[in-house]
């Protein structure tokens, strides 16, 4: 093998994320909607799946536990410029810190996924 094709080897490898992963989500997420939030905050782990650190961020919130919630939110909004998962991050961090206006407003696609996941919850008005 060449040089480049076990870089390029190892970039795919790194860029294709574990189906542990989507477990871990689903988990997650079944105990989240199950109100279980410190269930679900104790199998997030040391997770970097976004979708499940919103989560753990929610669950935070859930148990009244600002400062760990806006730790979380903090992460999300470190990830790198373009990132959807990062005005999420922002504005969970801005309404925490009761600075609404703070807020930005998600792509059309990450906004209608993350309020259907909450209808369905029974969180947020159809």
């Amino acid at each position: 093998m060449t040089r480049q094709t076990i870089v390029l080897a190892v970039a795919l490898i790194a860029a294709v994320p574990p189906a542990a992963s989507a477990q871990a989500l689903n988990d997650v997420r079944a105990m989240f909607d199950a109100g279980q939030y410190q269930q679900a905050i104790d199998a997030a782990a040391a997770s970097q799946d976004p979708h499940v650190m919103f989560l753990v961020a929610q669950s935070h919130q859930k148990l009244r536990r600002t400062d760990d919630a806006r730790k979380v939110y903090e992460q999300l909004a470190a990830r790198p410029a373009g990132d959807p998962w990062q005005a999420i991050g922002k504005s969970g961090v801005a309404l925490l810190s009761s600075n609404a206006g703070g807020c930005q407003r998600p792509p059309p696609l990450l906004m209608s996924v993350c309020c259907e996941s909450q209808r369905s919850a029974g969180t947020v008005a159809k």
